[in-house]
Parts: C-alpha cells; structure tokens; sequence
C-alpha cells in the first residue's frame, strides 16, 4: 500500500477528489483516509505543517499500516530563478537546511549526508517516464529542494539557502522530515510539489494564498499518474 502525505487540508483534499472508495478515520486529531487511487490500493495523510508534526504523524503511518512506499504532495515555494508559480518539482533530494551543527565540523551542504535524504532513485525514474502525458502548460523539474521550519518569504531566508544550497530548486515545511523517517524505516519515498510562490518574487506570501489550491491540484494530478505507474 502507498502512503501519501500532504501538509494542509487543501492538499489533500485535491487527491482525495481523484480517488475511489475512500473511508476516513481520525487518529490522536490526525486524518488517515483509505481508498483506490489509479486502481492502487493508498492510505492518504494529513500531516499538519512543520517537521515535528510531520514526522510524527509520518511514523504512525508506518506504524499503523502497511506501507511500501511514501509520496509527499503538495505546494512549495520556489527559489530558482527558472521557476514560475505552478511548476511541478521532483525532488532528487532534500536538506534540513535549518539545522546548525556547524560548531562540530558539519556543513550547511547537499554533501553533509547526515541531514540530506536522497529520493528512491526508482521513483525518481518513474516520474521521469510519466512527464511525458502531462499537458503542456504544466513544466516539471527534477531537481533537489531544502526543508526548514520557515516559510521562506524574506530575502536574508533565501540568501542563507541559496549560499549553501545553491541547487535547491523549491523549500518546504515537511519533506525532510519525511524523509529521515522513511530512511530510519527503510521505506522508499519521493516528493512530488507544485509551486504556489516563489520566494524570489516580492510579497510571495500573498502568491502562496491566491495560488495553494491551483498548485494542490496539479500536484495530486501528477501524482495520481505517478501511482499509475509504479509497481
């Protein structure tokens, strides 16, 4: 069974809308939804925002079911200057860019592996192969992403990020966290998110209010492609 994890309600209210026979059940306040996604059998989760929530509630998703395999959905804010609101970002990895252990000898880098969760390289590939039945308006990219407890809106944020992460393509709230549990668990993942803002745009918050459900619901849309075809 897949499990799929989206932060805010809109997120995944937009996969729950493209699936089958879904039953809900709340457990400790948080929301587990069971169904039928491209004909595959998933358990969707609403996180909540932030690393502790999300991982919190991403070890009991493990805990409670039988998950294969976890897809972070979502919205994220860009920080490439090749980005445009509503691209799609594959992520190939994600750092914790908000944790300092630099006083003992640790990096702010995609290097520092302690922090840095690579995505299931056959996932990634999968999502290479279903780019192709996307429609034309919708532009993918398959690039690494940072995650910190931040909404990243002020340009001293991006400017930090951007010197030691210059890769990064988006930032978010969740996907590393995420990420360090499915390691801990030895389960395969990838995040798949859709930009509601871009950080490098003036007043992005207001973006991310007007843009968060249009970016929910490409992201799901790419998602339930990506279900469709993994085994």
């Amino acid at each position: 069974m897949i499990g799929i994890i989206g932060a805010l309600e809109e997120e995944v209210n937009e996969i729950l809308a493209l699936m089958d026979d879904v039953k809900e059940e709340i457990i400790k306040e948080v929301r587990f939804c069971q169904g039928q996604l491209s004909g595959k059998d998933v358990v969707v989760m609403q996180s909540g925002v932030g690393k502790v929530m999300s991982a919190m509630t991403t070890t009991m998703l493990l805990e409670r079911y039988d998950i294969t395999g976890i897809v972070n959905v979502g919205t994220a804010g860009g920080l490439s200057n090749a980005c445009k609101v509503l691209d799609i970002i594959v992520a190939t990895k994600v750092a914790q860019f908000d944790i300092d252990l630099t006083e003992f000898g640790y990096k702010h880098s995609f290097s520092e592996t302690r922090f840095v969760v690579d995505a299931d390289i056959e996932y990634v590939k999968t999502a290479e192969k279903v780019l192709s039945e996307l429609t034309k308006e919708s532009r993918v990219f398959i690039q690494p992403m940072v995650t910190s407890d931040q909404f990243i809106h002020k340009q001293e944020q991006i400017d930090t990020i951007m010197n030691n992460y210059p890769e990064a393509y988006c930032a978010d709230m969740e996907a590393g966290a995420i990420g360090m549990v499915c390691r801990q668990y030895k389960t395969p993942f990838i995040v798949i998110r859709s930009l509601s803002d871009v950080a490098t745009i003036p007043n992005n918050e207001l973006t991310f209010e007007e843009y968060v459900k249009e970016a929910s619901k490409r992201s799901a849309e790419f998602c339930r492609l990506f279900v469709k075809e993994i085994s």
